[in-house]
């Protein structure tokens, strides 16, 4: 029986993301929850993050990220790393630096002697997840991250910077539909 429920909506928000952290007390749970929803990056991309990947500059938090493609595209350009910020205030960076600050330099920050990798594997991520909602999935954050982007910028563009998407195209397929835009579009008069 799951600890925490989501209410079944099209997207979570800060509120709901701030619920499930509460519910748990693994602290990898709450840093991997923190970024997922922080960042919008896939689950494989933050497994493999390391110490070293993470920095307060300024006001700023900054983690590099290895950019997933999950195909070969001549016309996608190859992004070794692709470093992400987010402001100190934001709510949820101190889960994540809370976390991250703890492990020493050069590891990865979810850690692990059972997996070849040496970092967690996507099925433990997956079943601790299941653990605090079992409607849930990791990809979900990353669709809800896209699409809050979008809908508080009203702007496309934004969704396919932070999802580090090659095409709008492939964003608008993350975007649920916003009734805000379309009264927009309703009214528009060009």
């Amino acid at each position: 029986m799951p600890a925490y429920k989501i209410k079944r909506k099209n997207v979570l928000h800060l509120e709901e993301v701030l619920g499930l952290i509460k519910e748990t007390n693994d602290e990898r749970m709450k840093c991997l929850i923190a970024l997922a929803y922080t960042f919008g990056s896939r689950i494989t991309e933050m497994l493999r993050l390391k110490r070293d990947d993470f920095r307060i500059q300024g006001d700023r938090l900054q983690a590099d990220f290895i950019l997933e493609k999950k195909k070969a595209n001549e016309n996608m350009p190859m992004l070794p790393t692709w470093t992400r910020e987010i402001a100190t205030t934001y709510p949820l960076v101190t889960f994540i630096w809370t976390y991250v600050e703890k492990v020493p330099r050069g590891e990865f920050i979810f850690k692990s002697s059972h997996s070849a990798s040496g970092h967690l594997t996507r099925i433990w991520a997956h079943e601790n997840l299941k653990v605090l909602d079992s409607n849930l999935c990791w990809h979900f954050f990353r669709r809800s991250v896209i699409t809050n982007v979008v809908h508080e910028t009203k702007n496309m563009m934004a969704g396919k910077q932070i999802a580090g998407h090659a095409t709008v195209k492939t964003t608008e397929i993350y975007v649920e539909n916003d009734p805000s835009i379309n009264e927009l579009l309703a009214v528009r008069n060009y």
